[in-house]
């Protein structure tokens, strides 16, 4: 059911192996895992068929892997192919701007920073997309009822 998390568990656990092994050709096929490939190949997929849905997967809480999300297993296995896909860097850079506009200039922000109150003066510009979807619950009940 949770095919994406389970391949980054399986990699975290296969590289915790390898640090166990004495030989040095099985330790290296053990860290030459194909499961981390498998979780970027589903993760592609997904974010293929549907950006949105996709975004979902990564934050949704697992049931099966101690509620942990996609991105908190990616780091565990420290899956760095994982983290270079575009999906992820599209959702981690719309987490790291939050509700800002991504086309915010620069200069703007640093005047924000400088002077606090003149973000209240629509210096700085917010995107609607979050409000959008908080004011869609069914959009929301979807996104958390699917499954891996």
């Amino acid at each position: 059911q949770e095919a994406v998390p389970a391949a980054l568990a399986a990699c975290k656990i296969l590289k915790e192996m390898a640090h166990l092994e004495k030989e040095a050709e099985t330790a290296r096929s053990m860290k030459d895992n194909k499961y981390e490939q498998f979780a970027l190949e589903l993760f592609s997929e997904c974010y293929t068929n549907s950006e949105e849905r996709a975004f979902a997967l990564l934050v949704r809480k697992t049931k099966y892997w101690s509620k942990a999300t996609c991105l908190q297993l990616a780091t565990e296995a420290d899956a760095k192919t994982f983290f270079a896909h575009d999906g992820v860097q599209a959702l981690l850079t719309k987490i790291w701007w939050g509700d800002m506009s991504t086309d915010t200039q620069i200069w703007k922000l640093i005047m924000g920073f400088i002077c606090p109150p003149l973000i209240y003066s629509n210096i700085i510009k917010f995107s609607e997309e979050e409000q959008q979807l908080s004011e869609d619950p069914q959009m929301l009940k979807e996104l958390e009822a699917q499954e891996t």
